[in-house]
């Protein structure tokens, strides 16, 4: 009997520890690596000119660009979209899609894999006299309020084959507002459009739903956020 009480005992305690080896292992969260600016002489920083015409004039500025860029595994900026399309932000956005061909930042990363990841940046340019700068921002600027200047925000970097805005017609305004949770699932995803049917809206809502995000980040830390896309339907995705 005791022969038997011990194997059972040892049975007991070998099915808790693969059990709890099974739950820990079910439980196991994805390590978050943002894609993010860095201090190099490739850096978007370094590689963004401000305009010369600008800095002959006499006119003091203060201009913000928001910009979305795909980064490759690699670090490079393959496809750039800034989303100030006015005559005033024109060769500012000149300026920093040429920086943004020939720069490099720090590729996204899950699970120490590099991944193809959708980054947003803006761009500040100030002049006052003859003096001038610019600075690039980590994040859309959304949460700044909450998270301050160098948040890094969610970055969307799954994506189905084909044409991202199937559906959306050509050349239509429209942008996917969403909450990132802290694990990079999307909630709360609302389609914003004055110009796309009813299929548009549906499928963006759908595909993003089934996309993957990297969640924003404070000093490494993944936070809840707001975040936006503009689609961009006139371009290859």
């Amino acid at each position: 009997m005791r022969l038997y009480s011990s194997l059972y005992l040892l049975l007991s305690f070998l099915l808790f520890v693969f059990s709890s080896i099974s739950v820990h292992a079910s439980n196991t969260s994805d390590v978050f690596e943002p894609a993010n600016l860095k201090d190099s002489k490739s850096s978007l920083q370094n590689k963004i000119k401000f305009p010369r015409k600008v800095l002959r004039s006499d006119v003091d500025t203060n201009l913000v660009v928001r910009c979305d860029a795909q980064v490759t595994r690699s670090g490079k900026l393959s496809l750039n979209y800034c989303l100030d399309k006015s005559k005033k932000a024109f060769p500012y956005v000149v300026a920093i899609n040429n920086a943004a061909k020939r720069a490099t930042i720090k590729p996204g990363k899950v699970n120490g894999r590099a991944r193809k990841t959708w980054f947003q940046y803006y761009v500040v340019f100030m002049k006052k006299g003859d003096k001038h700068s610019v600075e690039v921002m980590p994040n859309s600027g959304l949460e700044v309020n909450r998270y301050g200047f160098d948040y890094t925000s969610a970055q969307r970097y799954k994506e189905g084959k084909g044409n991202f805005g199937v559906g959306c017609g050509i050349n239509k305004h429209i942008t996917v507002n969403a909450v990132i949770e802290t694990d990079g699932t999307p909630s709360e995803i609302k389609v914003a459009t004055e110009d796309a049917g009813k299929n548009c809206i549906k499928y963006l809502t759908k595909t993003f739903m089934a996309q993957k995000y990297i969640p924003a980040m404070v000093d490494g830390v993944a936070v809840r956020s707001l975040y936006s896309e503009q689609i961009f339907r006139f371009l290859p995705r």
